[in-house]
């Protein structure tokens, strides 16, 4: 009787057992078959892969699925039950991890393709010794302002402050920033209202370089202006896919982040062609003397575009080179630090062995940069691409450097280093970059590439020109070291970009249309 209850019970067991094995076979199996969904849904909201690609991940899914129910659905094999079970659970992490990794970089291209709101900050600032704390304390103050340049994000400013005040605070113009600084120190002025990217301007005025040390900002206002990106209401028409474009790259150095307006520190004209899969990358010196699109005529460092705008450099650029820009694409070299750190550091050459002007280590002795190879952290990384007074050809070589820096932080993002910190990297890219290129056009180019595949034509050719002393328009008649374009140079890079929209191939080596 005992042995026969015994018999009984340990069928239960065997039974209980199997079906457990059983629900659990069949939970993988929904589980996987829902992340399966999900993740073929995030794969063709991607608008990554052509319809040949999508079949296959659906067919293998498929496939994998078939595989999971044969080996689970028959519990009275345990051995197969438990080996399905472990190749579900396998394969349902592996589901979860890649639709995770899409998701995110889906999001982070999204972002990053839609550009929200550029800022200008406005100080309010007074001297040093001065007794006022703040803009309450300043009230009576007669405030200078700049009659002209930045009128429009100056007479923002005045309405917040008249309208934190209670009142209508008294003004006086100056025709530049210098006359208007001058008027603090003199006394004429007790506060001035200035736009803070101002600030770097002044100091490379001569006399000017301790500026900071003697002004006090005591009301900073920031002035919001909303993109003028027409990625965000993606109607038929601008879905339309450009074959042709051009893209301003645009490279700044703000700790504030990317949509400070500030001085541009790159400057780099990219015309792709995608049906020759060409790229021409026309790099222009920061301290070009043009004329700006806003000064009448009136020529400045092509760097202090910046400061009126991503739109105003856009519109510069294409006057100078007689080409409709159509997107940009702006870098912070700042936000690089963590990128570059978190990919493991770079390796750079250098052309030259010096000392970084702009840097120190933690014990205080400036950065070396042996000539050869380089390896480099963040801050390495960053001073080796912000360095120009410790070469011959300044600000070209800083170019140069520039794009070395880009090029090897985008191989490392583009390389196995980049599954390490997957989504700390991802953040730092979101708040690194940003770009009005549609989203439609970065998947158009990808999609293209995996179907047809090829090597792409990637061409550089950097403007020159001759350094002189000119009264830049932001400065106001204040005098500063620019380059007077070579128009040889330029009319050079006009006709590449001509040739490069006209379908014609351009080789690396000469820079003229191969035979």
């Amino acid at each position: 009787m005992n042995e026969t209850n015994f018999d009984f019970k340990s069928a239960n067991d065997r039974r209980r057992k199997r079906r457990l094995i059983s629900v659990i076979g069949v939970i993988l199996s929904v589980v996987f078959l829902v992340l399966a969904g999900i993740f073929v849904y995030l794969a063709v909201r991607t608008e990554f892969l052509t319809e040949v690609y999508l079949i296959i991940i659906i067919a293998v899914l498929v496939i994998l699925f078939g595989l999971e129910i044969f080996l689970t659905c028959n519990s009275r094999k345990k051995g197969r039950c438990i080996a399905g079970i472990i190749i579900s659970l396998i394969l349902s992490l592996c589901l979860g991890w890649a639709s995770f990794m899409v998701a995110k970089t889906y999001g982070v291209l999204n972002s990053i393709t839609n550009p929200i709101s550029q800022v200008t900050h406005i100080g309010v600032f007074v001297l040093d010794d001065d007794e006022a704390v703040n803009i309450a304390g300043a009230a009576d103050y007669t405030f200078g302002i700049l009659q002209e340049m930045d009128r429009e994000n100056t007479d923002s400013a005045i309405e917040k402050i008249n309208k934190k005040l209670d009142k209508s605070i008294k003004t006086y113009e100056y025709t530049g920033t210098i006359d208007m600084v001058n008027s603090l120190f003199d006394g004429n002025s007790g506060a001035i209202i200035l736009n803070t990217g101002y600030l770097s301007l002044i100091k490379e005025t001569e006399g000017y370089e301790d500026i900071e040390s003697k002004i006090r900002e005591i009301e900073t206002i920031a002035v919001k202006e909303k993109s003028d990106n027409k990625n965000s209401s993606e109607d038929d028409e601008e879905k339309e896919i450009k074959e042709v474009f051009t893209v301003l790259i645009s490279g700044i150095d703000s700790r504030v982040g990317l949509v400070e307006k500030s001085r541009t520190d790159v400057n780099i004209i990219a015309t792709v062609n995608t049906a020759t899969k060409q790229v021409l990358l026309v790099s222009t010196p920061r301290d070009y003397f043009v004329p700006l699109s806003i000064s009448n005529g009136a020529r400045d460092k092509l760097t202090h575009a910046g400061i009126y705008g991503i739109d105003v450099c856009m519109d510069t650029l294409g006057m100078l080179y007689d080409v409709d820009i159509n997107y940009y694409f702006r870098v912070n070299f700042s936000g690089f630090e963590k990128i570059i750190d978190a990919v493991g550091g770079i390796t750079v050459y250098s052309d030259y062995d010096f000392y970084s002007y702009c840097s120190y280590d933690e014990i205080g002795k400036r950065l070396h940069y042996t000539r050869g190879e380089n390896e480099l952290d963040g801050t390495g990384a960053l001073y080796f691409a912000r360095e120009r007074y410790a070469f011959p050809t300044g600000d070209r070589q800083r170019g140069e450097n520039q794009m070395q820096v880009i090029k090897k932080v985008a191989e490392k993002l583009l390389s196995v280093e980049l599954l390490k910190n997957y989504s700390s990297i991802m953040e730092t890219v979101q708040d690194s970059f940003e770009t009005t290129v549609p989203y439609s056009t970065i998947s158009s180019i990808v999609r293209n590439q995996l179907k047809k595949g090829g090597e792409w034509n990637i061409v550089s050719y950097s403007v020159d020109g001759y350094g002189s002393t000119e009264a830049p328009y932001s400065l106001g008649g204040a005098y500063a070291s620019v380059m007077i374009p070579n128009k040889e140079t330029v009319e050079t890079a006009k006709e590449l970009i001509d040739k490069v929209i006209s379908g014609e191939t351009v080789s690396v080596e000469t820079g003229d249309v191969s035979e």
